[in-house]
């Protein structure tokens, strides 16, 4: 195994996040948009990690709309990026099966996610197609937050140093995060007006 460095030291127990924007994609969002909020309107969704809003079930991936498609070609482009990143020449000469699975997301006033993980699979990430009209005085409104799993980590208090006990991302329209489903993480509550949408999913790669 490579172990990756910066000069003479070693980067040990790195965790990859993928952080992936397409610019191309505001009138795929348009199109998911229109999509959940029909499926809102039929189902009343399920209550898993999230406090309010709506959760649809886990069959995203399977509803019939040529925007589904190709948002789903988007996220196997993503595994490929971070999987290669990671394995490197592990990778020569191997084929994976790849299942991909998800469900949308619809955030209003107040709604949040607790702190969870998504153990199983290979890969989890998620992809924000709305982000309504945040209160922009509010700091981390609904931001993601990402938890260092190792004990004793935020107990260094190097001042600028490249450790700590969280790493928190603002959302952007047309952004993808993608990273090891047993990263625990949680979703600061969403205050404004409108809906924040976004599909989560999972990744399981067999080899």
């Amino acid at each position: 195994m490579t172990i990756p460095n910066q000069g003479n030291v070693l980067l040990t127990f790195v965790t990859p996040v993928l952080v992936r924007r397409w610019p191309d994609a505001a009138d795929l969002n348009r199109r998911l948009r229109e999509v959940i909020l029909a499926a809102e309107s039929r189902d009343p969704g399920m209550a898993r990690s999230n406090v309010g809003g709506w959760h649809s079930n886990d069959d995203f991936f399977s509803w019939e709309d040529p925007a589904i498609g190709e948002l789903r070609a988007r996220v196997a482009e993503g595994t490929r990026e971070i999987t290669l990143h990671i394995c490197g020449e592990g990778l020569k000469g191997r084929d994976a099966e790849v299942a991909i699975s998800g469900w949308a997301n619809v955030s209003r006033d107040r709604a949040y996610n607790r702190p969870h993980d998504h153990l199983r699979y290979t890969w989890s990430g998620v992809y924000y197609v709305t982000l309504g009209e945040q209160e922009p005085e509010l700091e981390n409104n609904g931001a993601i937050e990402f938890l260092d799993p190792r004990l004793g980590v935020d107990f260094s208090n190097l001042p600028g140093a490249m450790v700590g006990p969280f790493l928190r991302v603002q959302p952007e329209a047309c952004m993808m995060l993608m990273f090891p489903s047993w990263l625990r993480h949680w979703v600061h509550p969403f205050h404004g007006r409108g809906e924040r949408i976004s599909i989560a999913f999972n990744v399981n790669l067999r080899f």
